[in-house]
């Protein structure tokens, strides 16, 4: 976790963070996608479908857009998505 929030702290323009989340109060899994593409962050969640010809999850269905001013904002936020363990990508 710690090294998640230090990824926030230090996102450019061109870099995101995707992390494997849960939805709701069910065991549901979705996506979370952090990016702050200009001096505000976005938070994007989304659901994850498996799709059948690519064999893998991608994004899809409902969506929910956030934006915060300052990472404490986003952390806040994010930290009641994020599972154990976590499982997030830095692009």
């Amino acid at each position: 976790m710690k090294e998640l929030r230090r990824a926030l702290e230090g996102l450019e323009l061109d870099q995101g963070v995707r992390i494997i989340c849960r939805l709701g109060d069910d065991s549901k899994e979705g996506f979370l996608f952090l990016t702050k593409p200009s001096e505000r962050y976005c938070i994007n969640i989304c659901s994850r479908l498996y799709d059948e010809n690519l064999k893998s999850y991608v994004p899809g269905g409902e969506e929910e857009w956030i934006y915060c001013e300052s990472v404490d904002e986003v952390w806040k936020r994010v930290k009641a998505y994020v599972q154990s363990p976590l499982q997030a990508w830095i692009y």
